[in-house]
């Protein structure tokens, strides 16, 4: 798995080197080093993407990278080093994303971007990265409304590169048809609650999939739920009871299937929650 993980990056960051070397300032002079920048979440709400999911990622790869010798640049026929700097912003003052991106891009002048975590970061430095002509490969963040149910994002913003976008292609269809094995003489039905602010865009893409996949009808939208803080006193508990309550009678459930679209380290309140309350037990 690690190594078609690092393939795969390794990929996409020779392409992305590979337009740093087309043209533009510096050409012909061999710089140091190839210069990412990322903006990242370090002491916040999101700060576990850093401490694991991409943060482990980036690091794991730059330090292989990097032990290995670097990168061939044929344009200067030269092999270098990454160079990589970290700006830190606050998810609960989001215009911070937008400063620190821009000083990547035009104070520290790095080659090109490595994402902020989530999807809703995508929103926000999709444009800035496009207008600088600089180009974002993203980490974290499914964004796959971008990629087929907004195809013109793809037009706008050439320089986006998109690498995950797991909920229209091995999650939600592989859902949808492992349910519709399992229920018989009907179409299966799933209770949704989607996380809000910092992930709403996140939460509202997951929604949107399950609705293209169930159907409208066989959707339950159950709300969008604040899961800041992860800490708050009872609040898996609450929203497991949310989910219970819209269960309804369980010999003859008003859904099959209960899902929770919010972040890894908050599906753990949950799971926890779900196992503390042994009367909540849909069919499926």
């Amino acid at each position: 798995m690690k190594k078609l993980l690092f393939i795969s990056l390794a990929l996409v960051l020779a392409l992305s080197v590979g337009l740093v070397g087309c043209g533009g300032e510096g050409e012909g002079e061999v710089p140091a080093a190839i210069k990412v920048g990322l903006v990242r979440d370090l002491n916040g709400v999101l700060s576990a993407f850093d401490c694991g999911y991409g943060g482990t990622v980036y690091r794991w790869f730059v330090n292989k990278t990097n032990t290995a010798g670097g990168i061939f640049m044929s344009a200067y026929n030269a092999t270098l080093p990454l160079e990589v700097i970290v700006r830190d912003f606050d998810p609960l003052n989001w215009g911070t994303l937008t400063t620190e991106t821009n000083g990547l891009l035009y104070s520290d002048k790095v080659d090109f971007v490595w994402g902020a975590p989530g999807t809703d970061t995508i929103y926000t430095e999709g444009p800035i990265c496009n207008a600088a002509g600089k180009l974002l490969v993203t980490l974290e963040g499914g964004a796959s409304n971008m990629i087929w149910d907004s195809p013109t994002y793809l037009d706008v913003w050439p320089y986006v590169w998109v690498s995950l976008s797991f909920a229209n292609w091995y999650e939600i269809p592989v859902l949808h048809d492992v349910l519709d094995e399992a229920v018989t003489g009907r179409d299966p039905i799933a209770w949704v609650s989607h996380i809000g602010e910092a992930g709403a865009t996140h939460g509202q893409e997951y929604l949107q999939e399950t609705k293209n996949q169930f159907g409208l009808n066989n959707t339950i939208d159950g709300g969008e739920t604040e899961y800041f803080p992860a800490d708050l006193p009872g609040a898996a508990a609450a929203v497991i009871a949310a989910a219970k309550a819209a269960l309804g009678n369980s010999s003859n459930p008003n859904y099959d299937v209960a899902c929770f679209f919010t972040y890894p380290w908050w599906v753990f309140n949950l799971i926890g929650a779900i196992l503390a309350d042994t009367t909540f037990n849909p069919q499926l």
